[in-house]
């Protein structure tokens, strides 16, 4: 139960579709371009990207948003169809590389015309192609085309703003099943397409990807159901092909996302939301598949595989691989390295223990060490003010600079009198004057 190769196209959730051959399978990403890869995982070719900037989304290469879903057309090796949320579907030929063959425009009675395209299947004998939207109409059109207009097409066919997350017909070409995220699927006849043969409710539906399918005999119609809570299961649930009665119902842990019944293994595989495959078979009539692995016994645990189980049973701590934490560091010159091996060998000098600092090193000398602790200045921490006024006594009973020296030069001073209060006075008499 190993994979021999695991890749990812896209930290999206991807969509993808094996070839009838099974040599090729398409994924669809939450991009608008459609990636081809190999049975052994390798890479062949992408859809080109169309031109956003182009009203007319008929004469661009390629689609211009997130591809939703992608389909083989039965007979036919090399080609193959992708829905998009720019409203189009294409249709693509992968012989060499991919190359567009034509463009369904879906045009929907929504206000602008468009409609994200989340749904698309072809008829098993390659004549319809049918698709549907989060507008809730079904659309159907000859796949040989013409594709300006659908041959038939019913508006209402489920909720709107509830996209229909998958299409698909059963082996006489004539029923077709959608799923909505409505919680609903329905029976239709494309020969009487104007209202359903049968509607199962009460299947609820929280997934974009959730699908529904006829049974490798045609007898029986497959869908999941998710989950409300956390605490609650989902189903796969088993219908009646004609009357959508509940036939079985199998509970799975979580929501389940998508179904897939294997006519040639017999068995039935659920992808969950936990990210686990729950597979259902029949001990007697499944062949191979999941019956491989578990046919195999148990493998007996040799000297070496006992170590590795002790060590998992208790644990002795986190174990480090040599030279792990160099990993992501930057790459060191050749000239670096050889640095730090000059580095290594010279003689290193003991650091003096006299003093405070880094290595012992204070600055200058020991002397000027000692007299910090010896002579303390205080003055940085003195108020000027208060260092000036405490000298103030002393100079005024001692006069020694300023005075003595003017004492025997210093002429008498000759004041004259002041005028200026009196010219005020007879200005403001002057102006009460005027005002009289």
């Amino acid at each position: 139960m190993k994979p021999f190769r695991s890749l990812e196209p896209s930290e999206r959730r991807p969509a993808s579709a094996a070839s009838a051959a099974g040599d090729t399978f398409l994924v669809a990403s939450r991009s608008p371009q459609l990636m081809v890869f190999d049975r052994d995982g390798a890479r062949i070719a992408d859809s080109p990207k169309g031109d956003p900037y182009l009203r007319d989304l008929r004469k661009t290469k390629g689609h211009v948003a997130a591809l939703t879903c992608a389909r083989w057309m039965p007979a036919a090796k090399a080609v193959c169809a992708s829905a998009s949320l720019d409203s189009t579907v294409r249709i693509w030929d992968v012989a060499a590389s991919v190359k567009l063959r034509d463009v369904v425009p879906v045009k929907s009675s929504l206000p602008g015309g468009r409609t994200n395209v989340t749904a698309m299947t072809f008829s098993p004998d390659a004549k319809l192609l049918a698709c549907a939207g989060s507008d809730g109409a079904l659309r159907l059109w000859p796949a040989s085309g013409p594709f300006a207009l659908p041959s038939l097409a019913l508006e209402g066919a489920h909720m709107q703003n509830s996209p229909v997350s998958s299409l698909a017909f059963s082996l006489n070409n004539v029923h077709l099943v959608s799923r909505s995220m409505d919680g609903t699927l329905k029976l239709w006849d494309v020969r009487s397409f104007r209202k359903p043969l049968a509607v199962a409710d009460a299947l609820p539906s929280f997934f974009e990807e959730t699908n529904a399918f006829f049974s490798p005999n045609d007898r029986y119609i497959l869908t999941g159901t998710s989950a409300k809570r956390a605490d609650e299961h989902g189903a796969v649930v088993v219908l009646d092909r004609l009357s959508l009665e509940r036939v079985h119902e199998i509970p799975v842990a979580g929501s389940v996302v998508r179904v897939l019944w294997s006519g040639k293994l017999n068995q039935i595989f659920a992808g969950t939301s936990s990210g686990a495959i729950d597979v259902f078979y029949d001990p007697v009539m499944s062949l191979g598949g999941i019956k491989a692995p578990l046919a195999k016994k148990p493998k007996k645990l040799a000297v070496d595989d006992y170590d590795m189980f002790i060590a998992r049973e208790v644990p002795v701590g986190p174990i480090f691989t040599p030279g792990a934490h160099r990993r992501d560091e930057k790459p060191r010159s050749k000239r670096k390295v050889q640095l730090e091996q000059a580095n290594k060998l010279k003689p290193e000098t003991p650091d003096t223990l006299v003093g405070k600092g880094k290595g012992g090193r204070i600055g200058t000398n020991l002397t000027q060490y000692l007299m910090k602790d010896i002579i303390k200045d205080t003055r940085r921490q003195e108020d000027p003010r208060e260092a000036i006024l405490k000298y103030a006594d002393a100079a005024a009973a001692d006069p020694y600079w300023i005075a003595p020296a003017y004492k025997d030069n210093q002429p008498v001073p000759v004041l004259s009198e002041s005028v200026y209060q009196d010219e005020f006075e007879q200005e403001l008499a002057e102006r009460k004057k005027r005002r009289q």
